[in-house]
């Protein structure tokens, strides 16, 4: 974990780099979130090449390449427990996937783009008061919640970070909170594999507002705006809507940004493009919207529209005009793999990593299921749990594997099944209820007492 952080941050670093030389630290600013560069010029005289960041690139590259033969770097915990005697509720406090510890650093600037060392300007000078920390006491709606999301808004005093999630999952999130005044177990279970997308939901309606202009539409093109139109925007692995806006989604991001970016596109913005996309759905078109290529002055609807057919031509030259075989599931699947089973020998003779299996969600699902390129998912909740307060042996867990990684062990992908088909076990808390439900026993004991 340790190598997966420090590789992502310098190598968004050098991206940004690139696009603010590219485009100006104004237009770059516009784009991507978070960013406000234009009070603050890139140190004078310092200057990156284009050999030193092919160079640095190459290196993360190599890294990138020995984790497929098994060779993979982790440090740490990302978990924090909180003893009930410090909190208001006398309740403890757990949380999972935190990757921040209780300081923040005061600097110059964001932090977002690579500064000179040769003077201590842009060095660390000191923590953020505690006491003005970001914090959440008690609030009216009665809880609180993160996806990932920005912190704190734009009049906060001080950096915390300017690579943050898109909003979806956690409006998503807030949604499902504020339906009940009392939330129950069951309640969180459908929570936390929901696959509702409220990006679909925001941007579906002003693609089908955009295709009534379309005059006879073909016979394909006709169908993914049926399909769209009887949508719930839930992302179910056994339709093919989500499919048509994954695709159309995608679509519209490179034909409004390719056309200025060339490429810088795919490598440096990510999905830093969905950030855009939010910005414009909510806000409106900007000056990114027409193409530049062109005669015409496109709208945001001109190019809702053409990604939608470009998304019908895709998919039927890729799966055929039956739209079952556009289905979510068909094309957005997962396969767990054994550091070892990405060497395709290894995993012929040795059969380490899971089958394929077809799941439903996104990255912007409260379910997360993250993917690269080819759909299949690379990303995703590395365990759900449900503590229930009140009894504590009555919590819920379950995790993508099984408990152990050995191939040898009947508790090697165990729980896969359960975790695809959004199953919980039992998990026993108390004394008590560890020694009933156990079903084996190590103990280890210092080499003086063999």
């Amino acid at each position: 974990m340790g190598w997966e952080l420090a590789k992502d941050n310098l190598t968004n670093e050098l991206r940004n780099y690139r696009l603010v030389q590219r485009l100006g630290e104004e237009k770059a600013s516009s784009l991507l979130p978070g960013w406000d560069l234009t009070d603050e010029a890139v140190f004078p005289g310092f200057t990156l090449t284009a050999e030193d960041i092919d160079s640095t690139v190459s290196f993360i590259a190599s890294l990138d390449r020995a984790e497929k033969i098994g060779a993979i770097s982790f440090s740490g915990s990302n978990n924090w427990a909180v003893s009930g005697a410090r909190s208001e509720t006398g309740k403890p406090i757990l949380s999972n996937d935190m990757h921040l510890g209780l300081s923040i650093h005061v600097r110059k600037g964001n932090g977002l783009l690579p500064r000179s060392g040769e003077t201590d300007e842009y060095d660390w000078k000191g923590y953020v008061p505690f006491e003005m920390l970001p914090s959440s006491y008690n609030p009216e709606n009665g809880f609180v919640s993160s996806a990932n999301e920005q912190t704190v808004t734009a009049d906060y005093p001080y950096y915390i970070a300017g690579d943050f999630a898109t909003p979806w999952r956690i409006i998503r999130i807030r949604q499902m909170a504020a339906e009940k005044q009392i939330l129950g177990i069951d309640d969180f279970r459908r929570m936390i594999t929901d696959n509702h997308s409220a990006y679909a939901a925001k941007m579906t309606p002003m693609i089908l507002e955009a295709a009534r202009g379309i005059d006879s539409p073909d016979e394909a093109l006709q169908k993914a705006i049926d399909l769209l139109e009887a949508w719930d925007y839930n992302m179910d692995a056994s339709l093919a809507a989500p499919t048509i806006f994954e695709f159309t989604r995608a679509g519209l991001a490179r034909n409004i940004l390719y056309d200025e970016l060339g490429d810088l596109y795919g490598g440096v913005l990510g999905r830093q493009h969905d950030h855009y996309l939010f910005r414009i759905l909510n806000e409106g078109a900007d000056g990114w919207v027409d193409n530049n290529a062109t005669v015409e002055t496109e709208t945001l609807g001109d190019m809702m529209v053409l990604s939608l057919r470009n998304a019908v031509d895709t998919l039927t030259s890729r799966y055929g005009t039956d739209t079952d075989n556009w289905r979510w599931g068909e094309i957005h699947s997962i396969t767990l793999e054994h550091p070892m089973g990405s060497v395709k020998m290894v995993e012929k003779l040795l059969r380490l990593n899971s089958k394929k299996y077809s799941v439903g969600g996104s990255y912007h699902t409260v379910e997360p299921y993250s993917f690269g390129p080819d759909f299949s998912s690379d990303h995703g909740a590395s365990e759900r749990h449900i503590f229930n307060t009140a009894d504590w042996d009555k919590s819920l867990t379950v995790i993508p594997t099984g408990t152990s990684g050995n191939p040898g062990s009947p508790f090697y992908l165990s729980q896969t099944e359960a975790y695809i088909n959004n199953e919980f076990f039992a998990e026993p808390f108390t004394d008590g209820a560890v020694e009933a439900a156990k079903k084996f026993e190590i103990i280890f004991r210092p080499s003086s007492e063999r």
